[in-house]
């Protein structure tokens, strides 16, 4: 698959069967309103305008139960030029209540985010606010992963052969490895299978997996990054024989 899409690294991180529910766990909280009001964004619309961000946000504020002072409130605005049929979604508002000088940060946001978004910035055609949106964010806490012992200078063992079927024209053998054998600087070269209670790593022949400060592995051709990963040995082996 890396040779297929052009890849030149793939980081394993640790414990990959658990990974997108970690992600879940570490996701801070996020709840969402919006509400439409086509407006000419100008000095008169500021009230009506605040208006519709109070309302959401003491609706959503009333939905949560952590201390108000660690939630994060954030506005945002789709709009467009006047005349358009479509929005331009996701500009910042500025803090604090909607006045005067919100407009006027509200308007120039959308001038420059048009501009990146496009490549062109119309300042003398009027902004029209098409829906306002808000944003309360309850962080959670993240999850850390503690560095891995460092190697102690031995290569890393191979509990056994396995034999690879099915991956090439012939039947490939390979040393397999338990990932929690494994330290931080050592390489396993391919062709290998790292194994670990709930998920299996293939490293393709060519290839080496390098074990990073909190247990990554690294996989990458063999050849890339300046030097070759061989073992100072000069074998290429993955495995030793008396591992096997």
């Amino acid at each position: 698959v890396m040779d297929l899409v052009h890849v030149r690294r793939v980081v394993v991180p640790p414990h990959p069967g658990l990974f997108s529910a970690l992600g879940l766990l570490s996701s801070d909280l996020v709840y969402a309103d919006s509400r439409s009001a086509y407006t000419l964004l100008g000095p008169d619309a500021a009230g009506s305008i605040d208006a519709v961000y109070r309302a959401m946000e003491e609706h959503l504020l009333s939905r949560i139960k952590a201390p108000r002072e660690n939630v994060r409130v954030a506005r945002s605005f789709d709009g467009r030029l006047f005349g358009q049929t479509w929005e331009t979604p996701f500009v910042d508002v500025p803090e604090g209540p909607v006045t005067e000088s919100s407009i006027e940060g509200m308007v120039e946001n959308f001038h420059r985010v048009y501009q990146q978004r496009t490549g062109n910035r119309f300042d003398g055609i009027p902004v029209q606010g098409v829906t306002y949106r808000v944003q309360v964010v309850v962080p959670s806490g993240k999850v850390s992963y503690p560095a891995v012992e460092e190697k102690n200078g031995s290569s890393p063992r191979s509990q056994r052969r396995v034999t690879l079927r099915h991956l090439a024209d012939t039947d490939v053998e390979a040393g397999e490895f338990e990932r929690e054998d494994l330290r931080r600087g050592h390489e396993v070269e391919g062709p290998a299978v790292i194994r670990e209670p709930l998920s299996t790593t293939l490293v393709p022949a060519g290839h080496t997996a390098r074990v990073g400060t909190y247990g990554e592995l690294v996989i990458e051709k063999q050849g890339d990054g300046g030097s070759s990963p061989t073992r100072k040995d000069g074998g290429s082996s993955p495995t030793r024989k008396e591992g096997a």
